[in-house]
């Protein structure tokens, strides 16, 4: 999935857009703090196993269920955001960790690096790809004039679950403690673009098509 910093700049680009309350970018990482807080992430992400044709297996989120399951709750900010979240997410399993790696068994845990051709335990793409996220977060802040500082308080504020705020701000300790690594192992400036640009797009597109 990606990273908490990169919903919350696409999240608040789309808040300013569609004129939405602080609730949409409380919504728009709750599936990931939930998932902090100890939830499964199956059931936080609407998670289903897909076979693609070229036999590569994911598990993406499954956008029917969700609008399903939240029919009567979704003008609610807090609900859309958790939408915007899943389509963010889908996107980024389809069009960019699919450009990284292939997974091999219907565990997810053995996949190829499809930039070296390695075959490695998930867990080490996941840590390579953490190290991606963590690099890019200051391009994110810059490059889309994200005051972090402002975003993080109308988050907390609009939150209201004292579990949760808890997981938000260890999101927040976390990065202000992690020194970013120089190199990056797959996501590229351009692939940041291109996905912040896609998913705004996308996550406009269908919240309109709700209203």
């Amino acid at each position: 999935m990606a990273s908490i910093m990169t919903h919350i700049c696409i999240s608040n680009i789309v808040k300013e857009e569609l004129s939405l309350s602080d609730k949409f970018l409380a919504g728009s990482i709750l599936p990931d703090l939930k998932k902090i807080a100890g939830f499964d992430k199956a059931i936080t992400h609407y998670l289903r196993y897909v076979v693609e044709e070229d036999g590569n297996v994911m598990h993406l989120p499954d956008l029917d269920k969700f609008i399903q399951e939240n029919t009567f709750k979704l003008l609610d900010f807090k609900t859309l955001g958790c939408y915007a979240h899943l389509i963010e997410d889908k996107i980024w399993f389809e069009k960019y960790i699919a450009k990284y790696i292939k997974w091999h068994n219907e565990d997810l845990n053995l996949v190829t690096n499809l930039k070296t051709g390695k075959v490695y335990n998930f867990d080490v793409f996941r840590d390579e790809i953490s190290s991606d996220y963590y690099s890019i977060n200051n391009v994110l802040i810059s490059k889309y004039n994200l005051d972090i500082n402002k975003v993080s308080k109308q988050i907390i504020e609009s939150l209201d679950d004292p579990l949760l705020i808890s997981c938000f701000e260890e999101y927040l300790d976390s990065i202000k403690r992690t020194t970013p690594k120089n190199k990056r192992y797959f996501f590229t400036d351009e692939d940041l673009k291109s996905y912040i640009s896609i998913s705004t797009k996308e996550v406009i597109k269908k919240i309109n098509e709700l209203r």
